[in-house]
């Protein structure tokens, strides 16, 4: 190989190795799709770095593979280098065809081939495509005790496309519902799952969201409402709205903000002697006395014991009134959506 021929090889192997240098980098993008499924947090999961392909691997593949092809028609003494030099070469083009899709994509401003799933705190929060190409939101589900609330600004949708530097906004108000029956039963609710039967069924009639995913307010002497129960940091509100408890450990501390007075049907009960609700539970969540729970809640004969709560009171009474009521009378049910 002449000196020019070197020095011709070298220029354009520097060449191309700066080109490539100067568009590598990295794509800064807001995650798509997007999976929203609330949750009280302060802020939206960061960003995600993703690596920008070049086409300029070809080129400089190609380069060097002529180089290579070169030095091998020069003397014995240059071979093993030149066959190095082929082989590098050869690699880097293979390499660099296997991101030609991610290459053009990134050039054609199209969506970029990865995603993320962020999730989304409740209230209003802001998505914001800073990548510098248009990406495409792909599917925002929410928690079903969630509604979605049309924002101010530019709402997020499924298959939105998002411009570079646009953004778009949701905003989700989350709730658990709760209710008195408006009916009143015996002991013998046929267990917890009756129990909870019930309040499905009054749930579903009443046309509240979600009818499959109430409990009863209730106890026996295997399970506890403290058990059962999941743990929502959600606020629970009656079917007007009210605020009873700003989440699961605010109900659990004996205080209430508001009596559980309202059915399912929006229907005000007043203090008179039938607003009372089986429980057989304390204001922690755990049974009261597992030998006074109506037979787990299989007996209506008066003989038998279980304690109540009264429907119009908000402190500890709430849950645990008095002294053992007989399973023979009929009383009604807290209901809680899960």
């Amino acid at each position: 190989m002449s000196t020019k021929h070197a020095w011709a090889a070298i220029s354009s192997l520097t060449l191309s190795s700066v080109a490539f240098a100067q568009t590598s980098g990295t794509l800064t993008y807001g995650p798509a799709p997007v999976t929203a499924a609330p949750t009280p947090v302060d802020s939206v999961a960061p960003a995600v770095p993703v690596p920008i392909p070049s086409l300029l691997l070809i080129p400089l593949g190609v380069v060097l593979a002529l180089i290579g092809y070169r030095a091998l028609r020069s003397s014995q003494g240059r071979k093993l280098l030149s066959v190095m030099l082929l082989g590098v070469g050869l690699t880097l083009s293979a390499l660099g065809s296997l991101n030609i899709p991610q290459a053009l994509a990134s050039m054609l401003a199209l969506d970029n081939p990865e995603g993320g799933v962020i999730d989304l705190p409740v209230g209003l929060v802001e998505i914001s495509n800073t990548s510098g190409v248009a990406l495409k939101l792909g599917s925002l589900s929410i928690d079903p005790s969630c509604t979605s609330q049309a924002p101010s600004t530019t709402q997020c949708e499924n298959d939105l496309i998002l411009e570079s530097d646009k953004s778009c906004s949701v905003d989700y108000d989350c709730k658990k519902v709760v209710f008195v029956t408006s009916t009143g039963q015996s002991g013998n609710l046929g267990g917890l799952g009756g129990a909870d039967g019930i309040c499905t069924d009054l749930a579903a009639s009443a046309g509240l969201q979600n009818p499959g995913n109430y409990k009863a307010w209730l106890s026996d002497s295997v399970m506890d409402v403290a058990t059962r129960f999941a743990s929502s940091e959600y606020e629970y509100r009656l079917v007007d709205g009210t605020v009873i408890a700003s989440g699961f450990s605010d109900i659990i501390d004996g205080q209430l903000s508001a009596p559980i007075s309202l059915t399912e049907d929006g229907t005000q009960l007043l203090s008179e002697g039938s607003a009372f609700s089986w429980t057989g539970t304390n204001p922690l969540g755990y049974t009261v006395d597992a030998a006074k729970v109506c037979l787990n809640w299989t007996s209506n004969d008066s003989s038998s014991t279980s304690f109540v709560g009264a429907n119009t009171i908000s402190n500890p009474l709430w849950t645990a009134f008095s002294s053992p009521t007989a399973c023979n009378l009929p009383y009604r049910l807290y209901c809680f959506e899960q």
